[in-house]
């Protein structure tokens, strides 16, 4: 504008004496006004030069202001007013301006507001009114310059819970109460959930792999452990086999199954191997004592029983082997003391059997020339029932070698050599040999 002022000036210097930068002059010098120049308000420029020569305040060069008039004669209105005012452009509509895109106007034009504290004015939803909330770009909503957890006024709706996982396997402690925050705090491991059962394994957790293993650890975290979980893995199981008789070996014709543990019950028992040749029988396994029944005791596929005596409970069918076989020069003496069946297999034994109680007495091969009882150097009765009241019964045996020691009730002689019943009892010898004994009776 002092430009075009100046030019002015330099224009009318002819005419008038003007004071650029002021209102022209229309003074001859002495006081009075140019002759033949019309002024009406006064200003200092004549009317043909002005464009409201009733108005002092309007001129060419004159100020521009916010008074819808124009002032400075160009031909414009309040362009450049000295008294605008700074508006900011809201190109996100929400009522707030950007401070770095302001405009002078006399009015408020489209677009703008008078506001210049709007931190980013591309997005509506952020300015000084706006809440402030968590969110993965850490957005500062409310321009106060602090962002998610840093701003106190963050809403807490907005908030996650974090909870403690201090095994590091992305599953936090089920039993943490949590933490809110925007963000995973930091110098700590923590989860969005609380789904770990064990928080110090990091081998325990939802997505674990369920193993078998002697704690019966429930590895999944889903209260089940072991054989109670379908999710264990197979291939942790061990092979158990059934095992009928309860002897610790399983069947073995039996396939197998697999379990963690032992899936033994009071009623049914499994075992580890299949390894009995006779499931049926707890007698029968590997690493029994062969016994005389005629049965492959310790599954070695021979029954190895010569010489093993056998006595059996009638009453349970309970076997044992009697051990002392004794010899020529020391025989020995089997007293029962219980009901009991001996089973006597092919040998050669040095024995005085003695009988109180009901008994049975066999050679199991059933050939008496195979099983021999002697009485040795003993000088007794091979056979010898010393109880009323009993039943005693020998068959496929050998009697020999006995010496009568019994006295006849008449004293004069001597009873009893290979069998002596001195009692009112029942005694039955049958496919029996009876040799080489010593008696004057019996």
């Amino acid at each position: 504008m002092q430009l075009f002022r100046l030019s002015t000036c330099l224009i009318f210097s002819s005419l008038l004496v003007a004071g650029c930068g002021g209102k022209p002059s229309t003074d001859a010098g002495d006081g009075s006004a140019t002759p033949g120049v019309v002024d009406e308000d006064e200003d200092g420029v004549p009317a043909e030069e002005e464009c409201d020569d009733l108005n002092a305040e309007i001129f060419p060069g004159a100020e521009e202001r916010c008074d819808a008039v124009d002032n400075d004669c160009d031909g414009e209105v309040d362009e450049d007013a000295v008294d605008a005012l700074s508006f900011y452009a809201d190109s996100d509509g929400d009522g707030f301006g950007d401070p770095e895109k302001s405009e002078m106007h006399c009015e408020l034009p489209q677009g703008f507001v008078a506001d210049n504290t709007d931190c980013d004015d591309t997005t509506a939803a952020v300015n000084p009114e706006a809440q402030e909330v968590c969110d993965p770009d850490n957005v500062d909503e409310d321009c106060d310059g602090r962002d998610d957890d840093e701003d106190d006024s963050v809403d807490e709706n907005t908030k996650t819970l974090f909870y403690r996982d201090s095994d590091t396997d992305g599953y936090g402690d089920m039993n943490d109460v949590g933490l809110l925050y925007c963000d995973a705090p930091v110098m700590t491991s923590v989860s969005t959930n609380q789904d770990d059962c064990n928080d110090t394994d990091p081998n325990i957790h939802p997505a674990a792999r369920e193993v078998c293993d002697d704690w019966n650890t429930d590895e999944n975290c889903n209260g089940l452990a072991d054989d109670e979980d379908a999710e264990v893995d197979a291939e942790t199981h061990f092979v158990f086999y059934k095992d009928a008789d309860g002897d610790g070996y399983g069947a073995a014709d039996d396939a197998g199954m697999g379990y963690c543990d032992n899936p033994s019950t009071e009623t049914a028992f499994f075992s580890e191997n299949n390894l009995d040749c006779e499931d049926g029988d707890k007698l029968v396994h590997p690493g029994m004592d062969e016994l005389c029944d005629g049965l492959d005791n310790d599954c070695d596929s021979a029954t190895g029983e010569a010489g093993v005596i056998t006595l059996v409970d009638p009453a349970s069918g309970a076997k044992s082997n009697y051990p002392y076989t004794g010899t020529l020069s020391a025989p020995m003496s089997l007293i029962t003391a219980m009901d009991v069946d001996v089973n006597i297999c092919d040998g050669t034994y040095y024995l005085a059997l003695e009988f109180a109680h009901d008994s049975v007495v066999r050679g199991l091969s059933a050939d008496p020339e195979k099983v021999i009882i002697s009485g040795g150097d003993l000088e007794a009765t091979v056979l010898n029932l010393k109880t009323d009241s009993i039943a005693v019964e020998g068959s496929g045996v050998t009697l020999m070698d006995g010496v009568g020691s019994g006295s006849y009730d008449t004293g004069t002689g001597v009873a009893g050599g290979g069998v002596y019943c001195n009692a009112s009892s029942d005694l039955t010898i049958k496919n029996s040999i009876l040799r080489d004994n010593q008696a004057y009776f019996g």
